[in-house]
């Protein structure tokens, strides 16, 4: 019976690590989608401020900069 157990147990573990990695994965490769949406979004507010003046590209680069930030803590839930 003891046996028995043991050996349920060493299969239930290796099932387990070979489970695990593939559903980590998967979910890498969207977190990793959503930051490149994210990064890509940023860019692109950064370029379209270039032709603002001072204060105001000062001003529109915090915000996207804040943005980014935001979106990319949201990718990773």
């Amino acid at each position: 019976m003891k046996r028995t157990l043991i050996h349920l147990m060493v299969l239930l573990l290796l099932v387990g690590s070979i489970l695990a990695p593939s559903a980590l994965a998967q979910r890498r490769g969207r977190d990793r989608d959503e930051t490149r949406n994210c990064e890509r979004t940023y860019r692109d507010a950064i370029r379209a401020a270039r032709g603002l003046p001072y204060r105001q590209r000062r001003v529109r680069m915090n915000e996207a900069r804040r943005e980014r930030n935001d979106c990319i803590r949201r990718a990773r839930r």
